[in-house]
């Protein structure tokens, strides 16, 4: 004995739980033979409870650490999330700003001002692309605050960020100018100024093409990140929008001026400010090109029920894999473009700076920030108006072939050798005035080659039309993908389109529609 009287009868039971020795509970007494079958079954039993105990108590000594860890997190996320949407916000308050105006130095003014509250803008500038004479125009400069004189640069110098941007109509993205800029250049030139280390050059576009630059430089080195990217490329699209639109309102101001009534007057001035939100809007689809280069069999049936759209559909690229979605937003016309507008922000930031990779929480992340989008919380919820979007999102993994998808109110549907399988969305929407909390289901589909997916919204199986004015209807839909089968996937827009027009007739569109086609 380590203590004490040698004992006579003796019982030792393990205490185990989990698959794992925790300890020993013992009985024993002076007297002999004082032990059977019964004392250690109780003793078993006995020990059973003891190993359970202990393992709660371990788990409850750690869990007041555990919780205030995972506090942190959360409030750390939270915040990380409100100032994202802060600038999403921002963003969208922006393209309402610029489409009011049709002054170029009052949109270059409201670019800058808005682009320094959303990052490090230490040098800013908007130049100009003359393809007539070959020439660069540094329209808008601002560096600390000060504007430079306009001036021109060349195309042949071929030093120049600027020009490898036009010429290559694509973008610039440098952290570290003194070890980088041999990436696009053979040495560093800087026309005016000091010598930025952190630049992100992105091509501006019209109908026709490159129409020039917009850049934003930093001193400092690793000032920029995917998400200060995808800032600008937006605000690109803005700029490019107005550019188009403040030269094509220079070649309407003669006519515009020689209007005798009011009418007329307010009539151009509308349609100027909904022709401008259409440029907005087509600015943040990917274009033809992109979407070739990821999905190289692909076409989209995307027609507006007004001159902008509540519908979009939405390609982009991270970790290998693919993602494309169509999403159907609340209302038509100016409101529903301008929710896509916020929506198709939000898809951004989902991928490219959180990085999610399933598209279950990529829905859940979009109706997250819809709520902060729109200034939603729970004490001041509303029913008036329904601010929200249906869509459905697949996410192609091309190397292993796997497929997954999550819907909210719209389903995938999928024809593999003439027959059609159908993921089913699931029946709700993703709305910034839903305070439940809902897990959207995702689906993981093993594709073959040759098979065709399909996302719609329900702008074509709804529209009315035919010898008895009825809806198309989705089995209707259903049966025309299926026999598209039978022809070359090159046909299959063309024929989506004759149908469409056959069925309406003379009945006016109801709705916005938009149907997107992948053969893997």
């Amino acid at each position: 004995p380590v203590q004490g009287d040698q004992p006579n009868s003796i019982i030792y039971m393990p205490l185990i739980s989990k698959w794992k020795t925790m300890g020993v509970i013992s009985v024993q007494t002076m007297a002999k033979h004082a032990y059977g079958d019964k004392e250690i079954s109780i003793v078993r039993t006995l020990a059973t409870y003891v190993a359970i105990a202990l393992e709660n108590a371990g788990l409850y000594e750690n869990m007041e650490d555990r919780v205030t860890e995972r506090t942190k997190e959360v409030t750390l996320q939270k915040e990380e999330l409100q100032l994202n949407f802060e600038n999403t916000k921002l963003l969208s308050e922006l393209g309402v700003t610029i489409s009011s105006s049709l002054e170029m130095e009052e949109i270059y003014q409201s670019l800058y001002e808005s682009i320094t509250k959303l990052m490090d803008a230490e040098v800013f500038g908007i130049r100009l692309y003359y393809k007539d004479r070959e020439e660069i125009e540094y329209k808008f400069e601002m560096e600390n605050g000060e504007r430079d004189e306009s001036f021109i640069v060349s195309m042949d110098d071929k030093d120049n960020y600027s020009v490898w941007c036009v010429e290559n109509d694509k973008e610039i993205f440098i952290n570290d100018n003194l070890n980088e800029y041999t990436k696009y250049v053979n040495e560093i030139k800087v026309p005016v100024g000091q010598m930025p280390n952190s630049l992100i050059f992105y091509p501006l576009h019209d109908d026709e093409g490159v129409v020039g630059v917009l850049t934003v430089q930093s001193f400092k080195t690793e000032a920029y990140t995917p998400y200060h990217l995808a800032i600008v490329k937006t605000l690109a699209s803005y700029t490019s929008a107005a550019i188009s639109n403040a030269n094509l309102y220079d070649t309407l101001e003669q006519k515009v001026e020689e209007r005798t009534t009011e009418l007329a007057q307010k009539n151009k001035d509308i349609m100027a400010s909904i022709n401008y939100a259409k440029r907005i809007q087509r600015g943040i689809l990917p274009s033809a090109t992109f979407m070739s280069q990821l999905l190289p069999n692909n076409f989209v049936f995307y027609k507006p029920r007004d001159v902008v759209s509540g519908d979009f559909y939405w390609v982009e690229r991270s970790s290998g894999k693919v993602f494309f979605a169509v999403v159907d937003c609340t209302g038509h016309g100016v409101p529903g473009a301008l929710m896509s507008i916020i929506g198709k922000n939000i898809l951004d930031q989902a991928v490219n700076e959180k990085g999610l990779t399933d598209p279950s929480m990529i829905l859940a992340f979009l109706r997250a920030g819809l709520r902060f989008a729109f200034g939603a919380d729970e004490e001041h919820e509303t029913n008036d108006v329904e601010d929200g979007m249906d869509l459905g999102i697949c996410i192609y993994d091309k190397e292993n072939q796997v497929l997954e998808f999550a819907g909210a109110n719209i389903n995938l549907h999928i024809v593999r050798d003439g027959e059609m399988i159908t993921l089913k969305g699931d029946k709700s929407g993703v709305s910034a005035s839903d305070f439940t909390i809902k897990h959207f289901t995702c689906h993981e589909h093993i594709s073959q080659e040759g098979e065709v997916v399909y996302l719609s919204s329900d702008g074509y199986p709804d529209q009315f039309g035919g010898e008895r004015r009825k809806k198309f209807s989705q089995r209707r839909f259903q049966e025309l993908l299926v026999s598209l089968s039978d022809k070359p996937f090159e046909e299959h827009f063309d024929c989506l389109q004759t149908e469409f027009e056959n069925w309406k007739g003379e009945v006016n569109q109801l709705d916005d529609v938009c149907v997107m086609g992948v053969k893997l």
